[in-house]
């Protein structure tokens, strides 16, 4: 019996590591519909050396110095060859970027300029911004772009652009 039991569980673990890890979505899990992380698996690449951000890319880089050039030297962190970086824009309050690791270059996409996640207020808030180093899944709890909708909002990376997959609203309150 005891055998049966431990090989049982370990099916289970193996199932979920197979799934990928689960987008936190606070107190209420997310619903049947939300996407998962390894729905969106792309090749983690291994960069030594990440090119130098370049400035030029976009006209909003040089205002982010530092946070892009700090979030770049660690590395990718997002979508195999990219990073994210973020910074704050006031309480309870992001501003992100996009960084290719390979070409410096820098993205702001238009639909996520920052996120007010102070609307967030559960007893176990989710992270503002979840995303792992081998999948295209941006996950945002809060209010994009400051925008009148709140909740739970899952993007995926094209190397260009975020497009909003899913969301699930959240009337969370002050």
């Amino acid at each position: 019996m005891r055998s049966v039991l431990v090989s049982v569980v370990m099916l289970q673990c193996l199932a979920a590591l197979a799934h990928g890890p689960e987008p936190d979505c606070g107190m209420l899990p997310c619903g049947p519909g939300a996407p998962r992380f390894a729905q969106y698996a792309v090749a983690q690449q291994v960069v030594r050396k990440p090119a130098p951000v370049d400035w030029h890319s976009h006209p909003r880089a040089r205002r982010f110095r530092t946070a892009l050039s700090q979030a770049v030297a660690g590395g990718p962190n997002f979508a195999g060859h990219y990073t994210v970086a973020t910074w704050g824009c006031g309480v309870a309050c992001l501003e992100m970027a996009i960084v290719d690791t390979h070409t410096g270059r820098v993205f702001f996409p238009g639909n996520m300029r920052r996120n007010a996640y102070h609307v967030v207020t559960e007893d176990r808030l989710p992270a503002p911004f979840q995303f792992v180093a081998d999948s295209a899944l941006l996950i945002v709890a809060g209010a994009p772009d400051d925008g009148p909708e709140k909740g739970i909002f899952f993007y995926v990376w094209n190397g260009k652009t975020l497009r909003l997959r899913y969301k699930e609203a959240r009337e969370w309150t002050p």
